[in-house]
């Protein structure tokens, strides 16, 4: 599975830096990074991140590409 988040959260709508993120989250940049790199996360993050950007699942952990 491929994070999508940091393509995400630079996007011009929100241009936000993982420091920002984090903050908007209440988790540490640690966490951001972790996610970035495809590290496991809380469901609450995962949620908390979905409603922030108005996404689905798919577009934030999205397949690789030929993945099903």
């Amino acid at each position: 599975m491929k994070c999508n988040l940091k393509y995400i959260r630079k996007q011009k709508q929100f241009d936000l830096s993982q420091k920002e993120l984090a903050e908007k989250l209440g988790v540490t940049i640690a966490t951001i990074v972790n996610i970035e790199k495809g590290m496991s996360c809380r469901l609450e993050t995962v949620s908390k991140l979905l409603d922030l950007f108005q996404c689905e699942f798919k577009d934030l952990f999205g397949n690789e590409k030929g993945d099903k």
